[in-house]
């Protein structure tokens, strides 16, 4: 099914796992043996705004424009704490699966694909050698807006209140 769904015309198949799939995927990986493996981080720069998507996202069960809003999120500090250290183990635990596999990853920031996702996956497979001449184009979109921004702002500021003094 990965296959079918996942590979790009130029025959490059790609699969996107969050750091807490990992360990589901392991038992898979014998089946990719024969396969030439590169693995590419997406990281957002900005791990407060990750967050605060994130919760919104669990509150209102919506994960992208393809789903609808089950409820109106409700601003909860220890939420979006909780979301951001769950942030910080995936990006960890990631970094642990590539070292364990001795392999190199390239690291691609979510900003510079929302801003140029052709250049952003170019400049990746340039360095790889892929031709991703006929690949399909990515399409992304931002679901933030005036709520994200507002609870971005209110988190750093009860954050750095609560945080900075430990």
């Amino acid at each position: 099914a990965l296959k079918g769904h996942r590979t790009f015309e130029n025959g490059v198949l790609g699969i996107n796992l969050h750091g807490e799939h990992l360990y589901d995927f392991v038992p898979f990986e014998r089946h990719l043996e024969r396969i030439p493996t590169d693995y590419l981080m997406v990281i957002r720069r900005d791990q407060i705004a990750q967050a605060v998507s994130y919760e919104i996202a669990m509150q209102a069960q919506q994960w992208s424009t393809k789903f609808k809003k089950q409820r109106t999120p409700e601003y909860d500090f220890e939420g979006i704490e909780k979301r951001l250290r769950s942030i910080q183990n995936q990006n960890a635990l990631i970094s642990a699966f590539v070292n364990v596999r001795s392999s190199s990853v390239d690291v691609i920031c979510y900003e510079d694909l929302l801003e140029d996702a052709g250049l952003a996956f170019g400049r990746v497979a340039c360095l790889r050698g892929y031709d991703i001449e006929h690949a399909r184009p990515t399409v992304l979109k931002r679901q933030s807006d005036s709520v994200n921004e507002e609870w971005i702002a209110h988190f750093s500021e009860e954050y750095f209140e609560k945080r900075a003094r430990i």
